[in-house]
């Protein structure tokens, strides 16, 4: 698809971070690239490596063989950094400038966006630093997802404002 940014809002348990942990494995299986996973803090990105991640990627055969175990001496996966032929995912949190500056990714995820900081060390927007990451990938995909908070200061909200507005509808059966 030539669609580059995906921005979902919706209300909340409604398995957008699933829809996230699903384009990671995808990442990872069909189209390999360097990708980031990005949570309004480190303690959420660890949460989400340990309970979700993991447990996802271990069932998936696929997955499984080309993913080491952080526990073998020569890999250079942790709970944060996860290495697979072709290209990697870093998990991180979303409240440091140094966050946005890791590396230039392909693929990048934005999960509970309304969750980051309006303004990043005052370096400026999470969406526009994030933007930046990914400027240099030719086919790159940036999914980012969110319950609204506060309207008028809502991340979600201005990133969607900022888009082109589509919507994707589906009809009750």
């Amino acid at each position: 698809s030539k669609t580059e940014v995906i921005i979902v809002i919706k209300p909340t348990q409604c398995a957008a971070t699933t829809v996230a942990l699903i384009f990671l494995c995808g990442v990872a299986a069909l189209y390999p690239g360097p990708c980031l996973f990005m949570q309004p803090t480190d303690a959420m990105a660890r949460s989400f490596s340990k309970k979700r991640l993991t447990p996802a990627y271990k069932l998936l055969e696929t997955l499984n063989e080309k993913i080491k175990d952080p526990k073998s001496r020569d890999s250079s996966n942790t709970i944060l950094s996860k290495v697979f032929p072709g290209g990697s995912w870093q998990l991180t949190g979303a409240n440091s400038g140094a966050s946005y500056r890791a590396e230039t990714i392909k693929y990048l995820i934005l999960d509970d966006f309304d969750d980051f900081e309006i303004d990043i060390e005052g370096e400026g927007s999470p969406e526009g630093l994030a933007d930046r990451r990914t400027g240099t990938f030719p086919g790159r995909k940036i999914y980012i997802n969110s319950t609204t908070t506060v309207k008028d200061t809502s991340n979600i909200e201005r990133a969607f404002d900022k888009s082109s507005q589509g919507y994707f509808h589906v009809p009750c059966p």
